[in-house]
């Protein structure tokens, strides 16, 4: 399950439509591969008592990566690809099955920066 940092618990994903116009772009072999590798990302931070950072999972060049695929499935724009990455990666968080908080990073000039996940203890 997910929280945000005042203990609420977060029941449905924000910008649900635009997600489901991304996620019908992207195959289903492709989408598993990243929940895959999402999901073993939180495992390892869970098991490691590490957070995780959003941004900073995918790095800069997705090319190669199993992550490129966001890229293409959202029209080859990297500011909205970015935005379909943070929504994978809530989902992922959600289907986990451990209990995890989030708080929202923010960047220069009061800017959303991206969202951080610690485990619930």
């Amino acid at each position: 399950m997910l929280f945000n940092i005042d203990g609420k618990r977060m029941t449905h994903m924000p910008h649900k439509d635009d997600y489901d116009r991304w996620r019908a772009n992207l195959s289903d072999a492709h989408y598993q591969a990243i929940i895959d590798e999402l999901l073993r990302i939180f495992d390892k931070a869970d098991e490691d008592d590490k957070v995780v950072r959003a941004s900073y999972i995918p790095g800069s060049d997705w090319n190669g990566t199993v992550y490129q695929p966001i890229y293409h499935a959202c029209g080859e724009q990297y500011d909205i690809a970015k935005l379909f990455f943070g929504m994978l990666v809530w989902e992922a968080v959600q289907l986990h099955g451990k209990d995890w908080i989030f708080i929202q990073e923010e960047g220069p000039s009061d800017r959303p920066f991206g969202k951080t996940y610690f485990r619930k203890k």
